[in-house]
């Protein structure tokens, strides 16, 4: 006896069509598992990056007071530090041109535990005690200036 094929069923599989009933309960775990380690990755990597944009920050301001630092002493002129706007700058104009900060990281004068308009750089090279601090999201660094006028980063 033979059995009868329904004449739709035959066509199918003559045509290697095939009958799908959606997306399985396992299919769709393991998409939500692949997001969610994605996910997970970029936020490490967006957190390591403003961390390292505070270094390349601070490192670059650090760099900038040395400079700072010996124009005071070659020039024999006392030179002040002040925040203008988005830039580092010194008063009166020094050899080092004024430093731009990039987005993100903001700068605070902080002189004898208040706040300060400016902090200073004598011609024997020493300073006028206080520091910078420069913080964004991931923390914040803090540029010190001793009375030799060393310049100390934590």
């Amino acid at each position: 006896m033979a059995r009868k094929v329904a004449p739709v069923m035959t066509l199918m599989w003559a045509t290697g069509m095939r009958v799908d009933y959606g997306t399985t309960l396992i299919e769709l775990l393991v998409v939500l598992s692949v997001l969610a380690l994605f996910s997970t990755v970029g936020v490490a990597a967006f957190s390591s990056l403003e961390s390292r944009r505070l270094d390349r920050e601070s490192a670059a301001v650090h760099t900038w007071l040395r400079a700072v630092r010996r124009d005071a002493m070659l020039k024999g002129t006392h030179l002040l530090i002040a925040v203008n706007g988005t830039q580092l700058q010194t008063s009166p104009r020094a050899g080092s041109s004024p430093l731009r900060r990039s987005n993100g990281v903001e700068l605070a004068l902080v002189a004898a535990g208040r706040p300060a308009a400016s902090l200073c750089f004598f011609s024997d090279g020493s300073a006028c005690p206080g520091y910078l601090e420069l913080s964004n999201a991931s923390g914040q660094r803090r540029l010190t200036l001793s009375w030799l006028g060393d310049i100390d980063v934590r």
